[in-house]
């Protein structure tokens, strides 16, 4: 009751009621909470399946840089299901491309 006082005077009404919604409202301003997961492997995207509500608002942080090999993996797993007419070697440069582009955007976004 003493800190609903202080902090709106002017809407305090005192009841059950309002301090409830007071309560309710300093938790939904101040709760804040992590959730950690690896991105390798299926339980990353097993999760985001199952909860996709939890990813929807949320600000994903990859903390360690992703490894050139990796990124080629991604970009010519993405590529497999994308018919590309063209030969196999311009299929290929394209993937290194994608992870080039991927590199080159991480680095300038550090500058």
């Amino acid at each position: 009751r003493a800190l609903a006082k202080t902090e709106r005077v002017r809407e305090f009404t005192d009841t059950e009621d309002y301090l409830w919604k007071f309560f309710v409202n300093r938790v939904w301003d101040n709760l804040h909470f992590v959730l950690c997961f690896s991105p390798v492997g299926n339980t990353f995207r097993s999760c985001a399946r199952k909860f996709p509500g939890i990813l929807s608002g949320c600000i994903i942080n990859w903390f360690f840089p992703w490894p050139h090999t990796a990124l080629l993996e991604v970009a010519h797993n993405l590529m497999q299901g994308f018919p590309l007419e063209a030969e196999a070697r311009v299929a290929a440069g394209v993937g290194k491309l994608m992870a080039s582009m991927h590199e080159t955007m991480i680095s300038v976004a550090e500058d």
